[in-house]
Formats: structure tokens, C-alpha cells, sequence
């Protein structure tokens, strides 16, 4: 089914935590096949798994000479699905996985997202959401943005399928302030032994502001794979053809200027403080790093 093609690496997340940055870095590297799209779908989404996974391949790389193949979904550490997918797909892969402190990864994800047009609930609303998850009512908002930063559960799910000498967490401060020292440990955990070192000084997926809600709505709907629409668009043109124009649109819809004021207030900033100090405490002692600043 997979023929002789194999991910070496992949980059499960976290959401908000410079993915996107680490994959363009090692991409970089001429011995390393990087995907052109910002998230390889293929272990989380139903439709795109049915398909033969070499054509999926194809559509998602370029350089078919480099034998060392990086992915990257900045979702899929959050998906057990995905992660059962991953590991039947090629056991001993190796994982990344980037932590970000989290009220600071709740909130990027939660600007991120009234960007994007739909979510109209304010970020004061998360206290209520939390509580509502702990009585076991559905909360997409806790879903969102609290769930994908309780890392010590997240890198229980991954530990359940992958050996812990396979897993590679790094901190995000550590890859802004010297992604070259978490590039050059990827490299050598991928047996590349050179002194080839990326282009620190382009920033990828920088943040930004939407220029036109109501278009920016219509992408966020396409980025849904069940969306009928992008379904039938993905049959009647090829699928690079199809990515290249919604990146087009998506570019000429940003902007750097502020365009709305997100108001994220100092009291359930507090309350996510003291919410995720116990999970903090619990990741520091699974992973043996100091996380005791991400509690002040």
C-alpha cells in the first residue's frame, strides 16, 4: 500500500508553536523532502486515508530526490486517530513535538481563529467552557483552545503509540532563540551529519490581520475536507493547481495593519494561569525540564 516511500519525521504540534517555521528550516536541508502544503492531512482526515496513499504523497511533495521525507500537522498530536494511523503507517517514525507556554498558545490560537471569521464568542467566555467540559457537556471552545494545551495529556497519547526514545520535545522559546541548535539535533537524529544550516531569517506563517471577513469565512469553510465544494473543485482541477490559488487568495486577504481589536482580558488570562499550573507541574516531571517560569 505505501510502496517504498516513508515518513521519517513528523511534526505533530503544537498548534501556535512555530511548526510551520520548522518544517520550511529543515525543508531547507537538500537531503530532506519537505511537504509544500502547512499540514500534511492524510492521518487525520477519513477521505484523504482511503485514498492510495501514493498519489496522496504526490500531491504534498515536490522533491523527488531527497530520500529523508519530514510531514507535518500541527494538529495530529491532539488526534488518537491520526496517531494510531501514524504508527501502523511506519512504527518507528520519528516525532517532533513543540510546546509553547500555554496561556500564551491559547491565546495565539484564539486570535488565530476570530481572524479567520467564525468564532464570534469572547476569550472571557473560557472559564465557563472549562467548567462546562468537567460536568461533560461538549465545549468546541475547550476543544480549541484548552485541550491542545494540556501537554502532559498530549504526550501521554503519543507515548501510548510511539517509543519515548522516538519522541523529540523542544520548547518554543528555544527554537526562536536558536533554532539552529533544535535544527542541528533533528539533523542528527535523522543521520544527516553536515554543517548545512537553514535561513534563520525568514519568518514563516507570520501572524497577520484579515482584510475581508466574509472571504475569509468562505477559505475557512474550504479548508474543511468534508466540504462538498472544495470536494468537487479538487476533482475538476489538480490538486497543486487547487492549493496554489487558495494560498494566492489567501495572501491578497492579510494584511499587517490591525483591522480588529481582540480584547483578551487580564481576569481569565489569571484563571488560565492558575487553570494550567497543575498540568505544567505534571509535564515538567514526564519530561524532566524546568517549566516553573511558565507558572510566574
Amino acid at each position: 500500500m505505501f510502496d517504498d516511500k516513508k515518513i521519517d519525521l513528523m511534526i505533530v504540534g503544537a498548534q501556535k508553536a512555530g511548526t510551520t517555521s520548522l518544517l520550511r528550516y529543515l525543508s531547507e536541508h537538500p537531503r530532506i523532502n519537505g511537504q509544500i502544503t502547512k499540514e500534511f492531512s492524510y492521518f487525520i482526515d477519513d477521505i484523504e486515508y482511503n485514498k492510495d496513499f501514493n498519489t496522496v504523497f504526490n500531491n504534498y511533495y515536490n522533491n523527488k530526490s531527497a530520500k529523508v521525507i519530514v510531514a507535518k500537522n500541527a494538529g495530529l498530536y491532539v488526534s488518537e486517530k491520526g496517531l494510531k494511523r501514524l504508527k501502523k503507517y511506519n512504527p518507528d517514525c520519528k516525532i517532533v513535538f513543540i510546546i509553547r507556554e500555554p496561556v500564551s498558545r491559547t491565546i495565539s490560537s484564539y486570535k488565530m481563529e476570530v481572524n479567520s471569521g467564525w468564532l464570534k464568542q469572547s476569550f472571557s467566555e473560557l472559564p465557563y467552557e472549562i467548567e462546562k467540559h468537567k460536568k461533560g457537556e461538549y465545549s468546541l471552545m475547550y476543544k480549541l483552545f484548552v485541550k491542545q494545551s494540556l501537554y502532559v495529556e498530549n504526550l501521554n497519547l503519543i507515548y501510548k503509540y510511539f517509543d519515548k526514545n522516538n519522541v523529540n520535545v523542544f520548547l518554543f522559546e528555544d527554537l526562536k532563540s536558536n533554532s539552529e541548535k533544535v535544527c542541528k539535533q533533528i539533523f542528527y537524529n535523522l543521520k544527516i551529519y553536515d554543517d548545512f544550516v537553514p535561513n534563520f531569517k525568514i519568518i514563516h506563517n507570520k501572524s497577520s490581520f484579515v482584510k475581508n471577513q466574509k472571504l475569509e469565512s468562505l477559505l475557512h469553510k474550504l479548508r474543511n475536507e468534508n466540504n462538498l465544494v472544495k470536494r468537487i473543485i479538487k476533482i475538476i482541477i489538480p490538486f497543486k493547481t487547487y492549493l496554489f490559488l487558495v494560498e494566492k487568495i489567501n495572501k491578497i486577504n492579510k494584511t499587517n495593519e490591525v483591522t480588529n481589536e481582540i480584547i483578551i482580558d487580564n481576569e481569565t488570562v489569571d484563571f488560565l494561569k492558575s487553570f494550567y499550573k497543575r498540568y505544567n507541574m505534571e509535564l515538567s516531571n514526564l519530561i524532566g525540564i524546568d517549566l516553573s517560569h511558565w507558572n510566574k
